[in-house]
């Protein structure tokens, strides 16, 4: 597998086939929606990777500074390390062409990303593979992190809309990259729209990052004409993706805090009663609750277990130490 991604082979969790992405999405495959802050790890500890640690983690966050969900990079002042049990981590991040931390099928140099929660269930001990040499520019760096962490938030290769199948030279494709007629169609033509969800946001966009930029001999014709030949790699987002994400993932979520444990107790008893569910937003107006502890809420109502066992769920919620506190002493206190 080179650097078209190993993303397009992989097996579904839930559903046959794949997805798509951006103005193209996999929208069975998105992370929750309400506050969720995904914890990214990284494998690679030594100093001498924090500059580009830093890079990574300012390029992705620019993809959810309007979505309600938020990338965890850091403990205290250090890059979250890889350690222990892999679930404890949503995103673990390989700087390093490693095949110790991929799948035996991988190719270690290649760019790639799980596609989005998928990643968390995934074998592989890293699921975003980004080897940069010395020598990466600013702009390759660009164009591989926000490519590859789009695909982290659920998106696929813009040119399997289906736009360039009948101008792509498939023969000489699978000759050249020695694929199967069955990999061929899985890495460069048109993914099912049923697919996992997917679901298109916009018309096809030559502009968007989840473009490749591919070699003139690929594709049919002298000159070849086709709407997916491009000379240069795509470095910023376009509107389409922008707006592809946000229709996905909705606004940004309100991180306040509500004034008491009485406002936690009082919801959560609400929710375990399904015939008061639409007075839910007064009452959560006068405890002064946002859409975060909300959604916190709601998947705590509906656990039957024990405050210990609910941190690890709290964790993945935009949630300060003394309100997840508050929720575990609360949960006691729920009928069951």
């Amino acid at each position: 597998m080179d650097q078209f991604e190993l993303a397009l082979s992989l097996e579904p969790l839930e559903s046959p086939g794949r997805m798509k992405l951006f103005s193209f999405i996999a929208t069975q495959h998105l992370w929750p929606k309400a506050g969720k802050k995904l914890r990214v790890c990284f494998w690679d500890v030594d100093s001498s990777f924090d500059a580009m640690k830093t890079k990574i983690s300012t390029l992705a966050d620019m993809l959810v500074t309007n979505l309600p969900l938020s990338f965890q990079w850091k403990e205290g002042n250090q890059f979250i390390p890889c350690a222990g049990s892999l679930s404890g981590y949503d995103v673990r991040v390989s700087l390093k062409a490693d095949p110790a931390r991929l799948a035996p099928e991988d190719v270690a140099t290649s760019f790639f990303a799980v596609i989005g929660r998928m990643g968390r269930l995934d074998s592989r001990k890293a699921t975003v593979n980004l080897p940069f040499s010395l020598a990466a520019s600013n702009d390759f760096v660009k164009s591989r992190v926000l490519h590859e962490f789009c695909h982290v938030l659920g998106c696929l290769h813009e040119y399997q809309q289906g736009r360039c199948d009948s101008s792509f030279d498939g023969e000489k494709i699978k000759e050249i990259e020695k694929l199967s007629e069955a990999q061929y169609e899985a890495k460069y033509l048109r993914i099912a729209d049923s697919s996992m969800g997917a679901k298109a946001f916009s018309k096809f966009d030559p502009d968007s990052i989840m473009m490749y930029r591919f070699a003139s001999w690929m594709f049919q014709g002298d000159p070849p004409a086709s709407p997916c030949l491009r000379t240069t790699d795509v470095t910023k987002l376009s509107g389409d993706d922008e707006r592809g994400l946000a229709a996905a993932y909705g606004p940004a979520a309100d991180k306040s805090v509500p004034k008491s444990i009485e406002g936690f107790v009082t919801i959560a008893n609400k929710l375990r009663d399904r015939s008061t569910m639409l007075r839910f937003k007064a009452d959560m107006l006068r405890q002064n609750t946002s859409a975060v502890e909300f959604s916190a809420l709601k998947k705590i109502a509906s656990l039957e277990t024990k405050a210990n066992e609910v941190e690890t769920e709290l964790a993945g919620y935009d949630l300060k130490p003394e309100t997840i506190a508050a929720v575990k002493r609360g949960i006691e206190l729920l009928p069951r």
